[in-house]
């Protein structure tokens, strides 16, 4: 079983509403559109432009996460 970091592992995002930083999974973050703020319920629009590099560094934060997880792994696993 393994444990999948991009569920794990968070960003803050501002919202631009109430102007304050919320965490989101990573997975979330690049999965979703759009977002409900835990502060003030409105959406963050995660599609708009002033995201994007942050989409861009965590696309590319996961994908390093996804090739080290299915890598193989050296432990010696006894069954």
């Amino acid at each position: 079983m393994l444990l999948d970091a991009g569920q794990v592992l968070k960003r803050p995002v501002l919202c631009r509403h109430c102007h304050e930083e919320h965490l989101f999974t990573l997975r979330d973050l690049t999965e979703n559109p759009h977002l409900k703020c835990y502060g003030c319920g409105n959406t963050i629009g995660i599609g708009d432009g002033i995201y994007d590099p942050l989409i861009r560094e965590i696309r590319n934060t996961l994908a390093a996460i996804d090739y080290i997880q299915s890598a193989p792994s050296f432990i010696n696993q006894r069954p």
